[in-house]
């Protein structure tokens, strides 16, 4: 079973005009769970619009 965090969002940075890179601000009680190895990836649970949203995405860097 996945477990969800609710984390704000630091920074996004836009890499092209189809992708961006986005940093989270992880608190410290945290890293040790977000700790990550090349091949991984997150699932970001949201509420966009009043829509609740579920994707997957890719790890690449520890920015």
């Amino acid at each position: 079973m996945k477990n969800f965090y609710d984390i704000a969002i630091k920074e996004i940075k836009n890499e092209t005009k189809d992708s961006v890179s986005i940093l989270f601000d992880i608190p410290e009680n945290l890293k040790d769970k977000f700790k990550f190895i090349p091949g991984q990836f997150i699932t970001v649970d949201a509420k966009v619009n009043g829509e609740k949203l579920r994707r997957d995405y890719s790890i690449c860097s520890g920015w």
